[in-house]
């Protein structure tokens, strides 16, 4: 028997309690009727009052664990497009001249985009590389848009020590993405405020014509500028002392939008910056520009529900035969629907696990990210996270396995 909720299996130590519990209100019962002495009834038949209320919470427990026997995989095919977003996250998008700040606003896009598509039902694929003084696949290409949401809640400027505003690397790691996973026509969205100051629009050019990418910027900022918040280390400074005033650079993203014909906007606080760059577009428009995609989606055959009515079906008999095991089971049943939340609620949620991973807490993240990947072992994103998460705690044993499922994947 397997099983897709493995976390809770602990719960199984609650039937020996419920036996426990049964046997000492039935000697409690013999006692008060002294039904031995009297002879009104052999001691024997009391037995189905420990025998009962355990097989039926045994069997409640056993639904709650969602055992299932095989699976099926369905593919779904449909029309998608595969989006590869370059974010920037260098310090100067810290700046609050686009409140909160300019970073905020960027992964507010992200969101965004994720809508749009959702409004469409179109099979997408995003992807995310972060830019600063160096470039990095942040989030691989995946049409799971829940772990996409959950990779932007953790976006920060210090997923990246590198300094600088480097675009031309950016394009780089994304045309070498695009080859290395096979990305089929995708869309090119940058996000950044331009503040570059090795920007080369030529090498860029080149980069993206090679590529055949039509780049779709968001410039994110003001050209009044603001100064660069750290928070408590407060503002950053020139080398004469003086505090630096980061401006959008709307022409070096503007010329680099014209140079590849792409398509600039400013940032809105809607979604009207990301439509006017899609064109407007609807449904019909969307399909006419989209390859043909597929989603894998794994359908688990489970009874799981078999044990549930045999449970309830011991309850009815109950109703029938006795007046006092009901409220018995009613206590059970109660029992294990708060030890089962109190499981859940001590298991992180993904979210969770991605902001104690960053705090250094690997124990508790792996206990979140398996969950995540018990019920999604296919998602490729949060085996990558169980496998670091394990890997960081030393344990390359248990890391290979999942690091493993990627590679064969890839």
């Amino acid at each position: 028997m397997e099983i897709l909720a493995p976390q809770y299996i602990w719960l199984l130590t609650v039937i020996p309690f419920v036996a426990v519990g049964a046997y000492i209100a039935l000697l409690r019962r013999i006692k008060r009727l002294n039904l031995v002495s009297q002879n009104k009834r052999s001691v024997l038949s009391e037995w189905k009052r420990i025998v009962v209320p355990t097989l039926v919470s045994a069997l409640l427990i056993l639904s709650f664990l969602r055992p299932y026997r095989g699976y099926e995989d369905i593919s779904q095919n449909g029309n998608g497009r595969d989006n590869l977003i370059l974010i920037d996250v260098s310090r100067s998008m810290l700046t609050r001249d686009a409140s909160p700040t300019r970073l905020e606003i960027a992964k507010r896009k992200v969101l965004d985009l994720i809508s749009i598509i959702r409004e469409n039902h179109t099979l997408d694929r995003i992807g995310i590389i972060l830019f600063a003084g160096r470039a990095y696949l942040y989030c691989p290409p995946t049409q799971d848009l829940g772990a996409v949401k959950e990779f932007t809640a953790h976006i920060s400027t210090e997923l990246i020590t590198a300094q600088g505003s480097g675009i031309n690397e950016a394009l780089i790691t994304a045309a070498s993405v695009i080859k290395r996973t096979n990305m089929l026509q995708p869309r090119l969205f940058i996000f950044s405020d331009g503040e570059d100051l090795g920007f080369k629009a030529t090498e860029a050019a080149t980069i993206l014509k090679s590529s055949e990418l039509r780049p779709l910027i968001i410039g994110i900022g003001t050209e009044a500028g603001s100064p660069i918040d750290l928070g408590r280390e407060g503002f950053v400074k020139d080398n004469s002392g003086k505090i630096v005033i980061s401006k959008l650079a709307r022409d070096v993203l503007q010329n680099l939008a014209e140079a590849a014909d792409g398509s600039y906007a400013s940032f809105s606080v809607g979604t009207q910056d990301l439509r006017k760059l899609l064109g407007d577009h609807s449904l019909q428009d969307l399909n006419q520009q989209s390859v043909s995609n597929k989603a894998n989606v794994r359908i688990y055959n489970e009874y799981g529900h078999i044990f549930l009515w045999l449970a309830l079906a011991l309850v009815s008999l109950s109703l029938i035969f006795r007046k006092t095991l009901p409220l018995f089971l009613f206590l059970s049943c109660f029992l294990l629907n708060s030890t089962s939340a109190i499981a859940q609620s001590e298991t992180p949620s993904l979210r969770e696990s991605w902001k104690l991973y960053n705090e250094g807490k690997f124990a508790e993240a792996a206990s979140g990210f398996a969950q995540g990947y018990s019920l999604n072992p296919d998602s490729l994103d949060i085996a990558q996270a169980l496998g670091s998460s394990l890997y960081k705690q030393g344990k390359f044993k248990e890391a290979t396995k999942y690091f493993s499922q990627i590679a064969s994947t890839a």
